[in-house]
């Protein structure tokens, strides 16, 4: 392999590792333009789970864990998603954000019945499912 090949072989990996996922970036654009509002959403399949959903069909809303801590989540199924596997991004109460593809099917539906002690072991959880066409 000359070192030309090699060099644009490096460039095609750098930018396919750095290409965000086309359900994260509409997920990100909605998260910028929605306001969660507890008051105005309906528990979920989960009872810690309150959502609402867009005009667009994203489903969006508030996860609530065992201490208590608050994880808001916005969901697009793999039915009306560009990539066909959909997903997930989790905003924790520091800030910090987390994609997962797809997963979960129609609606947010939590393992472990929802039951989850704190937002370390429902990332690692949701991290464990990350890629699993649903």
């Amino acid at each position: 392999m000359n070192k030309y090949t090699f060099v644009f072989l490096l460039l095609v990996l750098t930018s396919m590792s750095s290409c965000e996922n086309v359900t994260e970036q509409k997920l990100l654009s909605i998260k910028n333009s929605t306001k969660i509002d507890e008051s105005k959403q309906e528990i979920g399949f989960d009872n810690n789970v309150k959502r609402q959903f867009t005009k667009e069909g994203i489903e969006f809303g508030v996860i609530t864990l065992e201490d208590s801590e608050k994880i808001k989540y916005w969901f697009q199924t793999h039915h009306i998603s560009e990539d066909r596997i959909g997903g997930t991004l989790f905003e924790l109460q520091n800030g910090k954000l987390e994609f997962i593809e797809g997963y979960f099917c129609c609606e947010v539906q939590l393992p472990k019945n929802g039951k989850f002690k704190n937002s370390d072991e429902f990332i690692a959880e949701m991290e464990k499912l990350d890629g699993i066409h649903p």
